[in-house]
C-alpha cells in the first residue's frame, strides 16, 4: 500500500474551497487605442524615447496572427516609477500597436509593467 503524501487532504480541501469561491470582479477601464490619432501617438513615443530613454521593439507572433509591441525603460530613466520596467502588447496591425504603446506609456497602471531583466 502506498504511503499517503503529507498534507494531501489539506491540499484537496483548499482546492475545493477555491473552486467554490466566486471569481473576483475587476472593472478596469482600459484605454481605447482609437481615442488617440497617429500624429499624437508618434509624437508621444518620440518624446518618451528622447527624454526618458524608452526603447521600443516590434515583431510578428510566431503564428503570424498579430503584431507585438514592447516598451522598456532603462534603470536610469527619469520616470522613477518605470525604471527597469517593461510591458508588452499585441495588436492586429502596426498602426494599432503603436497607438497602444503610446497609451501604455501615458497611462502605465493599466499596462502591466514588470521588471525587465535586460534593463541597463
Amino acid at each position: 500500500m502506498a504511503a499517503k503524501k503529507p498534507f494531501a487532504d489539506e491540499l484537496m480541501a483548499a482546492r475545493a474551497a477555491a473552486q467554490q469561491r466566486a471569481p473576483e470582479e475587476t472593472s478596469r477601464d482600459w484605454p481605447d487605442p482609437d481615442d488617440i490619432d497617429w500624429e499624437s501617438a508618434s509624437t508621444l513615443l518620440g518624446i518618451e524615447a528622447y527624454l526618458n530613454g524608452a526603447k521600443f521593439a516590434f515583431g510578428v507572433t510566431a503564428d503570424g496572427q498579430s503584431i507585438w509591441g514592447r516598451v522598456g525603460y532603462p534603470r536610469w530613466s527619469a520616470r522613477k516609477e518605470l525604471q527597469g520596467q517593461s510591458a508588452l502588447t499585441f495588436a492586429s496591425d502596426a498602426d494599432r500597436a503603436l497607438r497602444k504603446l503610446s497609451l501604455m506609456i501615458r497611462d502605465p497602471e493599466h499596462a502591466g509593467f514588470k521588471p525587465d531583466p535586460y534593463a541597463k
